[in-house]
């Protein structure tokens, strides 16, 4: 009996030997890591329940992993990476990762020496971007916007965009709220200037934004931003007689204060209206001015009244039948127009009375006016 209890041990430690040779358990990792980012261009990495004292490798991936725990690594599916070494305890962290990032977002994997997974952060972090570009905007001509860009990546695609408002975006930052914009690229040297292509339609004070094609962020801000002026119109005539009125009118909204001017109030005067009045023989410059502080001025030529010669001394009577003739000089081309009245008073014209001589066939009172 004792023999056979022996036997049966035997086989039960063969049989569990035989189990053990054939049959390898997983191994589970009890690590973790978490990122995030707090500073412009890096990743603040937290590490917990990895080995102590060991070298891990920590790959930065742009899009989310699909590797598992467990499974090995292959770096090829990294943006980035960087190598650390957990403390005492397993632990390791850091507010400043040493890889470069260029991106927006990352997913963290922790690979141990012999290239398996053993933690994997599937939420991930945005990272914020730096950037030494900069970029300043002026306005020389009326209507249109310089800009200057210097500091940028070198032969780089982007984006400006001009706000009318004082912008609130910080550089690093997404950007989407722009509407008036010129794509550009830079240089060798990350520089770009010239004058914008974009078309302004209102007067006032403009900012620039630049944003990264890639990335879709904040590069450089221009808080100083530059006035322009849309220059307003002048509509009209703009030639008058002595003692005679033009109105002009101007485009937009006036000035609230002198809105219209005259060079000269020797020949010409102009009232806030827009009223021209002519006062002798010249040409002056009219000057309109929008409530914008933006201005447009136009050329008023006021002419001289015509001079008659007739061959008749001041007032004299007429027999029925013998002519009246006058001679007008002025500017261009004179026209004449008779007029007959039986009062002094009320005057009608005369629909054969347009030369410069007229035979009265009634007893009236008659005048003649002439326009050149």
């Amino acid at each position: 009996m004792k023999n056979q209890i022996n036997f049966l041990r035997f086989l039960k430690l063969l049989l569990l030997t035989v189990l053990a040779s054939n049959f390898s358990f997983a191994q589970t990792s009890t690590a973790t890591i978490t990122i995030s980012s707090t500073a412009a261009g890096s990743i603040d990495y937290f590490i917990t329940g990895a080995t102590a004292s060991s070298t891990y490798t920590i790959y930065f991936e742009s899009t989310s992993p699909t590797v598992t725990v467990g499974s090995t690594y292959s770096p090829a599916f990294a943006a980035t990476s960087e190598t650390i070494t957990t403390d005492p305890n397993g632990e390791a962290s850091s507010s400043t990762s040493s890889a470069t990032f260029s991106g927006t977002y990352y997913y963290a994997v922790l690979v141990d020496n012999n290239s398996e997974v053993v933690a994997v952060d599937p939420t991930g972090s945005s990272v914020t971007a730096t950037s030494s570009a900069a970029i300043t905007i002026s306005s020389t001509a009326a209507g249109s916007i310089e800009y200057s860009i210097t500091g940028a990546d070198m032969t780089a695609g982007y984006t400006i965009y001009y706000e009318n408002a004082t912008p609130t975006t910080t550089v690093g930052s997404t950007y989407t709220t722009g509407t008036l914009s010129e794509s550009i690229t830079t240089g060798a040297g990350g520089t770009a200037s010239g004058t914008s292509t974009v078309t302004f339609t209102s007067s006032g004070t403009y900012y620039a934004i630049l944003v990264d094609n890639t990335t879709f962020q904040v590069a450089a801000v221009d808080n100083m931003g530059t006035e322009i002026c849309i220059s307003p119109t002048i509509s009209g005539t703009t030639s008058v007689c002595v003692d005679a009125t033009t109105t002009l009118t101007g485009s937009g909204t006036a000035a609230t204060t002198s809105p219209w001017a005259s060079s000269d109030n020797d020949v010409a005067t102009v009232s806030n209206l827009g009223l021209v009045t002519g006062v002798a023989a010249g040409s002056v410059t009219i000057t309109y001015t929008d409530n914008n502080g933006c201005s447009a001025t136009e050329t008023v030529t006021v002419n001289a009244l015509p001079s008659f010669t007739t061959d008749l001394n001041g007032t004299e009577t007429l027999c029925s039948g013998s002519s009246l003739s006058v001679v007008a000089s002025g500017t261009g081309t004179i026209s004449y127009q008779w007029y007959e009245s039986s009062d002094n008073s009320s005057w009608s014209a005369i629909t054969s009375g347009v030369s410069s001589s007229y035979t009265p066939t009634s007893s009236q009172y008659y005048k003649v006016v002439g326009t050149d």
